[in-house]
């Protein structure tokens, strides 16, 4: 019998929406990881410059973002009540909170883009919410703290679990198998076509690639104190090494092959996002409240943007619909909504 899911709470839509000074212009994060050698985000300062584009302020401080194209929504991971927020894409404003009883860790779309993935980390949860109402379909409690997950082949879907050092791979809420991942896995990402599957160990500093069968197909190490992946085309692959500022770029071929080291400005580099269709990669630098914009040019990126953020930017989302992309304050800073 699955277990009981708490009912669904839904809130008031609150949109209290600032068009700021900086006119507007131009893929996940939850929490510092756990454990006192862990790289984390930095705790960022007071803001000093005026965000760009324009401030929503939603309760709950978002700490992780998706963006659901195909129904213009941005989910948000919340802590208060700890669940999942729907918010519209294109005004900003709160649609629904589904109450999970729980504080999403990241937050990923499935293959089908038609429902959301939701780790609940310490609650030892992954749950999965049909879009766009947000409806429960599953539920699974797994052992240990899964953090992170990403939808491949055949339907399934890893999910990283930090405290065991493993990844589960999940088909239709049933856990089908558990592997043995680089130590402290915290991050997960898919190639294009989903075959394919690459775990970021955070405290190993070490990047693995998984069939989507859950095979191992080998392994390489990860800069300095990395945090975060995404994939994009090309079996390309882009890591934030926070403590070491910079944007780590791998591709995959026989096995991940680190292939590019190109710096950040400094500012402990934090969530990443991809706008493929653009062929921008986006990076938080938390320690600035900073956003800066990579553009890709074959298997290396070249710094682009840079815009002021709200305090501590632990997340970002790009609609590849319109390019708008999401930023998200940990630290009861809203929402900012950013226009290329």
């Amino acid at each position: 019998m699955m277990p009981a899911v708490p009912p669904l709470r839904l809130r008031v839509p609150v949109l209290l929406a600032a068009a700021l000074g900086v006119g507007l212009v131009a893929a996940g994060c939850g929490g510092p990881a756990s454990g006192a050698d862990l790289p984390r985000a930095a705790t960022a300062p007071p803001v000093t410059h005026t965000p760009a584009g324009t401030v929503v302020m939603l309760p709950g401080d978002p700490g992780s973002l998706a963006v659901d194209v195909r129904d213009s929504l941005v989910a948000a991971g919340v802590r208060d009540p700890g669940g999942v927020a729907l918010i519209s894409a294109s005004t900003g404003r709160e649609e629904k909170v589904i109450d999970l009883g729980a504080t999403p860790a990241h937050l990923a779309l499935t293959r089908s883009q038609q429902s959301l993935l939701v780790p609940l980390g310490k609650a030892g949860r992954v749950v999965q919410l049909g879009l766009p109402g947000g409806q429960v379909q599953w539920q699974l409690h797994l052992a240990g703290q899964p953090d992170d997950a990403v939808g491949a082949s055949a339907g399934t879907a890893f999910v990283s679990n930090g405290t065991l050092s493993t990844v589960s791979l999940v088909q239709n809420g049933t856990q089908v198998a558990d592997e043995p991942a680089p130590r402290q896995p915290g991050g997960v990402a898919a190639t294009t076509n989903g075959t394919e599957v690459v775990v970021l160990g955070t405290r190993a500093r070490r990047l693995e690639v998984f069939s989507y069968s859950g095979r191992s197909l080998g392994s390489a190490s990860a800069g300095v104190g990395p945090t975060h992946v995404v994939g994009g085309a090309h079996n390309l692959f882009y890591v934030s090494d926070t403590e070491g500022n910079a944007i780590d770029v791998f591709v995959l071929g026989a096995g991940p092959q680190q292939v590019a080291t190109v710096a950040t400005r400094p500012g402990a580099p934090y969530g990443l996002a991809l706008d493929q269709a653009r062929g921008l990669l986006y990076v938080t630098l938390t320690a600035s409240n900073e956003l800066e914009s990579f553009r890709i040019k074959g298997t290396t990126v070249v710094p682009d943007r840079v815009w002021p953020t709200v305090r501590q930017p632990d997340a970002v989302a790009v609609d590849s619909a319109t390019g708008r992309v999401f930023v998200a304050s940990r630290t009861g800073g809203g929402l900012e909504l950013i226009d290329p």
